[in-house]
């Protein structure tokens, strides 16, 4: 088999490509994560902790 530098470097590049995808894609989903328990505060009126919005009053007007 003859060595190509140029074909491995394609390979070297997709293979970063690859990588820097999978880490794009796992913040996503940490941010997206985040995002379900932002969510969850607001849904949930007992756990809110913000004050006189239409979604939970913990003081009143």
């Amino acid at each position: 088999e003859i060595e190509d530098p140029q074909r491995d470097g394609i390979y070297d590049d997709l293979a970063q490509a690859l990588r820097a995808e999978i880490v794009a894609w796992e913040t996503a989903q940490n941010i997206l994560g985040g995002w379900e328990i932002v969510q969850g505060l607001i849904d949930d009126p007992d756990s809110c902790a913000v004050t006189d919005s239409a979604t939970c009053q913990s003081r009143p007007i």
